[in-house]
């Protein structure tokens, strides 16, 4: 792995894919193109030679084409096809397509690397802190989660429920609840076989109110969108909202959740957002000035925990 310089017109752009595209007009892809103009593309682009593939940085590398700059140069982290495995199977533990062997040779490679420290979001299991030899700081998204609704409902949140879509994350959703002075109802479901659920009863009392389902990760959205369903139909909740920090979103998961009774879907940004026109119902809520103070922290060594105390 290295980093050397190039010209745009050496890089082939990425094709759009539909899940991560952004196209002239979009929020998102204004924001990034107003930010390349007033101070310069600051990140590198990750390429692959021997294979011509764009790994990291398609969007900025659509932008700056898109700004007619071909030969300009810019930073490119020319990675070998040993490097570009290594990066894949780091991508796919998002969506648990490999094992906890891999994981731990990966990370023995980053320590060998260099890496002296990891920060991280919302683990989806607390243990994998364990595979590393360095100290870990696990950043909660819950504060991102309370300031936004908060400020979306006011004094409302008192009369609202937040409803935990299962009993595992019981916990994790009373911390939130509490924050927001709401109370607590819980999905009683059970699992027939992976990424799929049927839903059984509402623990707690939602009838007549709106509530918010709290989760950690959506993935195909089968759990989130059958325990709205069953606060709606079993419960008789007036309104759906629902918010997880990780926002995976494979196979069905869109069209499951534009067919169902959730009014608003929010995410944190610690995955690649869709393209807004897949969905008017998701949401997304930066994550950006959390870890900006977090290594600000752990630069001046200070508490990085009072973040979300």
């Amino acid at each position: 792995m290295e980093i050397v310089k190039m010209k745009l017109s050496e890089l082939n752009p990425a094709e759009y894919n539909p899940r991560k595209a952004l196209r002239p007009g979009d929020p998102a892809y204004e924001k990034l193109k107003a930010s390349i103009l007033s101070f310069g593309n600051v990140e590198p682009i990750v390429w692959n030679r021997s294979t011509g593939n764009v790994i990291g940085g398609h969007q900025r590398l659509r932008i700056l084409l898109d700004l007619g700059v071909e030969e300009s140069e810019v930073s490119v982290v020319e990675l070998s096809e040993v490097d570009e495995k290594r990066l894949n199977i780091a991508l796919n533990k998002i969506t648990g397509e490999w094992d906890d062997e891999k994981l731990t040779s990966l990370l023995a490679e980053l320590t060998a690397a260099g890496a002296d420290r990891v920060l991280t979001m919302d683990l989806h299991a607390a243990q994998i802190q364990g595979f590393f030899d360095i100290p870990v700081d696990n950043l909660y998204g819950n504060p991102v989660f309370v300031d936004y609704y908060a400020k979306k409902f006011g004094e409302k949140c008192e009369e609202m429920v937040v409803v935990s879509p299962d009993v595992g994350s019981v916990s994790r959703a009373r911390a939130f609840a509490q924050k927001l002075h709401m109370n607590l109802a819980i999905v009683d479901k059970r699992r027939q076989k992976a990424n799929q659920c049927e839903v059984m009863n509402v623990i707690g009392d939602v009838e007549g109110k709106d509530c918010i389902l709290f989760d950690d990760m959506v993935d195909t959205a089968g759990s989130l969108c059958n325990a709205a369903k069953a606060i709606v139909e079993v419960g008789g909740a007036k309104n759906v909202y629902a918010c997880a920090s990780h926002g995976v979103l494979s196979g069905p998961a869109i069209e499951r959740i534009n067919s169902s009774v959730i009014t608003e879907l929010a995410f944190l940004d610690t995955i690649a957002p869709i393209d807004p026109a897949l969905s008017a119902k998701i949401k997304y809520l930066t994550v950006a000035p959390m870890f900006a103070e977090a290594i600000e922290r752990i630069y001046q060594e200070i508490s990085v925990s009072k973040l979300w105390i």
